[in-house]
This record gives structure tokens, C-alpha cells and sequence, in this order.
């Protein structure tokens, strides 16, 4: 009897190809870098390309997809999915050099601010948008 190949085994074969992709990917990212990559500098501050790959959090993203192998190969495999991932990367690192820069700011003009303030700020944001949504909800009844 020789074995043929079925729609199961073609699902079978490109979950495991998709799995074998993560663990070597995830492997990749997880190997260190003897010396440390510049991606950036914000008046003499270096950004690494670790924390460009820590804040953009790609092996999340691929763990995330297993789900979903076309678009998961579409971003592994294909110039354009290679595309959208570097204008990812562009986007999050323009975000940490503008933190960064805010940061300067901030220690450069003397506002130091608690991560407990930022919290309590970020509650009470929440809680007035909480209010105001139950409020128009209320209204609309």
C-alpha cells in the first residue's frame, strides 16, 4: 500500500514545518550577541538591538501565529512579509528613541516621576473613560 498525500498530511506536514520555524527562530533570538549592535544613538545614548528586539517583541509575534500558517509564512518567507516586519521594526524603534528623548528631557529639566505616580495617573485615565462609557450607555437605554 503506498502512502499518498492527503489534505491531512499536507495540514500535518506545514504545522510541523511551522513549528520547527518557531523553535529555530525563538533559538536565534535567544542565542547572545558577543558584541552588542547600535541601532541607534540619542544624544549619546546607544540603543541596542536587544532592546529594539525586546520592545518589538517579533518571537512573540511568531509564537502568537502558530495558529495561522499562511500568515506566519507570508511573514517568514516572502520578501513583502520581510517588509512589513522591518517597517514594524522602524516603527518601534522611532517609539524608543522618542521615549528616549523624552526621558533626556524630563531629567534635564528636573521632573522625576514615580512609576507609582504613572501608575495612579494611568488608574485614574481609566476610571474617567470608564465613567464617561457607562455614562453615554446609560443614556442611550
Amino acid at each position: 500500500m503506498r502512502l499518498g498525500t492527503t489534505p491531512e498530511t499536507k495540514h500535518l506536514n506545514n504545522k510541523v514545518k511551522i513549528c520547527l520555524l518557531t523553535i529555530i527562530f525563538s533559538l536565534l533570538i535567544a542565542i547572545p550577541v558577543k558584541s552588542e549592535e547600535i541601532v541607534a544613538r540619542v544624544n549619546g545614548e546607544e540603543i541596542s538591538r536587544e532592546e529594539l528586539s525586546e520592545r518589538a517583541r517579533v518571537d512573540h509575534l511568531f509564537m502568537t501565529l502558530r495558529g495561522t500558517p499562511l500568515f506566519a509564512n507570508f511573514l517568514m518567507k516572502t520578501d513583502r512579509g520581510q517588509s512589513v516586519l522591518s517597517h514594524y521594526r522602524g516603527y518601534v524603534l522611532d517609539r524608543i528613541i522618542e521615549d528616549t528623548i523624552i526621558t533626556q528631557k524630563a531629567e534635564e529639566i528636573g521632573i522625576d516621576v514615580s512609576e507609582e505616580e504613572i501608575e495612579n495617573r494611568l488608574n485614574g485615565i481609566i476610571e474617567e473613560r470608564r465613567t464617561l462609557t457607562i455614562g453615554k450607555s446609560c443614556s442611550v437605554i
